[in-house]
């Protein structure tokens, strides 16, 4: 799922930028400039979604313990980093499509682009 959200997510930004990435290769940013601007942000919003999901999951665990006290639920630290890491990955290769479609812009034809 994640992979997919990203795909489709870093995939409408490009669309949506497309001037503006004819306008930097125009300047000068080459494809592997490109192609880490893309990279990063998709890397944003992969961070931003780790910590929204850690929070979220340790505070449905506080909630659930907290109302059922006589029931455990224990979370082993490595569990959030194999999530963490999962979702890095699945981010990673989401946004390489969009990165290399980006860097593959030619720049005459994305400042045509409306």
């Amino acid at each position: 799922v994640c992979f997919l959200v990203i795909l489709l997510t870093v995939y409408t930004m490009v669309v949506e930028r497309t001037r503006e990435i004819g306008i930097l290769k125009g300047i000068g940013a080459s494809r592997l400039q490109i192609f880490g601007l893309v990279l990063a942000e998709a890397g944003l919003i992969a961070a931003g979604g780790i910590v929204v999901g850690f929070l979220l999951t340790w505070g449905g665990r506080t909630l659930v313990l907290h109302l059922q006290p006589l029931w455990t639920c224990e979370i082993p630290p490595v569990r959030f980093a194999y999530a963490a890491a999962l979702a890095a990955v699945g981010t990673f290769l989401g946004a390489l499509h969009p990165a290399m479609r980006a860097a593959k812009q030619d720049p005459v034809e994305s400042l045509r682009y409306e």
